[in-house]
């Protein structure tokens, strides 16, 4: 069978290539035996039994069809056998005009098809640490994690030298509305705390100036219809701050000196971290553009669904920018992983099947079963890890160099 594979040059030049090549008549025999025997077990024909009609007739019936699945058949062999070789790339996507037809003794046939390339990495980029970034925590960070803790850790008290609600008053209510155009009731709730400071407009117009005890009625417009409410006032509360001194206290620190160095010590973590993710996808984008990397859009898609399926809400922008980031991540390191030769040891699989067993609460059985029935793809997803572990080492050298 002689094949020949080139770039189809279009605009993901070699995300997409041309196929085209010619099988003799003879390379089919094999195939088309089998297809025929298949064909003859489970066609049904009237007048004759489930798998005993005569293969002659059969092959009179659907000789044709039966041909040209072995045709389909053997090229996709091909195709397979190239996708091991990894010279042109590394798993095919889709398979789009494909047209054959018969000269003489051979059928000749053309495809295109859209795959994940095969490219030589090349590490040869420069890394710099974003314009601005500073992996130090400054007094602002330490003073804006210390008021995010006394919001966290922010008491409520009866408020009794408030008389009546302000604006700024928060208060705990029972509430009641009911849709004026199909009367049922909409919200039925009691013992609600509400914060006025952060209310809707309306609500607030509704209820500042409430004493203890009252109840009001009014209109407004909720949930595109019109709903009347019966709200009463329970308590009118106040917020209680901890000091510094006492926050460090409730947290289980001497001092506040003492929780002071432990949120710059958290702080400098946390943007370590930051400065990590960030350096390992600008490699990444780096690589890309040194080696003229291509997006096939088959594997842009699939990440655009995954990132919809966890947030339906995502911005537009952000989610193509996800989505591409994530699909050259994913080309990068399966061509790291042929570059650098990269194989799971069994005490890898396991290290990693006894990680999905803690994350999932799995027990042993259960793993081991979820395995064996997707041994391909949990191998395929630790070697991806495996890889992405490479490439975070560079990483990690490269912010030693950048902060020391």
């Amino acid at each position: 069978m002689m094949i020949n594979i080139q770039p189809r040059g279009e605009e993901n030049k070699d995300a997409w290539f041309s196929v085209s090549g010619t099988i003799s008549l003879d390379e089919l025999k094999d195939v088309y035996a089998r297809e025929l025997e298949r064909y003859s077990k489970t066609v049904k024909i009237e007048g004759f039994r489930a798998g005993k009609v005569p293969i002659d007739i059969v092959e009179r019936r659907y000789g044709e069809e039966i041909k040209a699945n072995s045709i389909k058949e053997k090229i996709w062999e091909a195709l397979e056998e190239e996708t091991k070789k990894k010279n042109h790339w590394i798993k095919i996507f889709k398979i789009e005009s494909l047209v054959w037809s018969q000269k003489g003794d051979n059928i000749e046939f053309s495809l295109s098809c859209e795959v994940l390339p095969r490219k030589k990495i090349s590490f040869d980029v420069d890394l710099k640490k974003p314009d601005g970034f500073d992996s130090k925590a400054s007094d602002q960070d330490i003073k804006e994690e210390i008021e995010s803790l006394k919001r966290r850790y922010t008491t409520l008290v009866d408020d009794t030298d408030q008389s009546e609600l302000t604006e700024n008053s928060a208060g705990v209510f029972d509430i009641f509305a009911k849709d004026i155009g199909t009367a049922r009731t909409y919200l039925n709730q009691k013992d609600v705390f509400v914060d006025l400071a952060s209310a809707y407009e309306w609500f607030k117009k509704l209820v500042v100036g409430m004493k203890v005890g009252e109840t009001r009625e009014g209109i407004a417009y909720v949930d595109r219809g019109d709903k009347k409410f019966r709200i009463t006032l329970k308590s009118i509360k106040r917020k209680v701050i901890p000091s510094e001194d006492d926050l460090a206290k409730t947290l289980g620190y001497k001092s506040k000196e003492e929780l002071y160095e432990e949120i710059k010590k958290r702080v400098e973590e946390r943007k370590k971290a930051e400065l990590k993710n960030i350096l390992y996808f600008t490699l990444i984008f780096k690589i890309s553009e040194k080696i003229n990397l291509p997006i096939p859009q088959s594997l842009l898609g699939q990440k655009a669904k995954q990132i919809l399926d966890d947030d339906p809400n995502i911005d537009k922008e952000r989610l193509a920018t996800l989505a591409t980031s994530l699909a050259l991540e994913d080309i990068v390191l399966y061509n790291l992983i042929e570059d650098m030769q990269l194989k799971l040891s069994d005490e890898e699989i396991r290290q990693n099947l006894k990680e999905i067993s803690t994350h999932y609460r799995l027990t042993e059985a259960e793993v081991n079963r979820l395995f064996e029935s997707k041994r391909e793809e949990l191998e395929n997803s630790f070697l991806l890890k495996k890889a992405k572990n490479k490439l975070m080492e560079i990483v990690e050298s490269k912010m030693a160099e950048l902060i020391g």
